[in-house]
């Protein structure tokens, strides 16, 4: 990877472990001296749609999501704490785009 990194992970990330994924790319970073300013933002409360503004409306802000046929998906988080994250993350990531995108 030739540019910093900013990863999002929320810690009751439901579908998959993110944060120690997240955790474990910054160590790698870390250890392999990646030239960059790299950035994890964890969320502990947020599960793992984490209610980006502008996102695909689909992606839900919700917690659960009911497809049919007696399934239900857990994202993790709640309504709360997922809109915290989002307030808070969105502003982050463009910043981090703006400082580190060329042009």
């Amino acid at each position: 990877m030739q540019g910093p990194i900013m990863l999002v992970s929320g810690g009751d990330d439901q579908l998959w472990p993110s944060s120690k994924f997240a955790e474990i790319v910054m160590e790698w970073l870390t250890c392999h001296h990646h030239p960059y300013k790299n950035i994890h933002l964890h969320y502990k409360d947020a599960g793992h749609f984490l209610c980006f503004p502008y996102t695909l409306p689909y992606m839900p802000p919700n917690v659960m999501l009911s497809p049919g046929g007696g399934m239900t998906v857990t994202f993790g988080g709640s309504d709360k704490a997922n809109t915290r994250t989002a307030l808070d993350a969105w502003p982050k990531m463009l910043d981090f785009l703006k400082q580190n995108l060329d042009g």
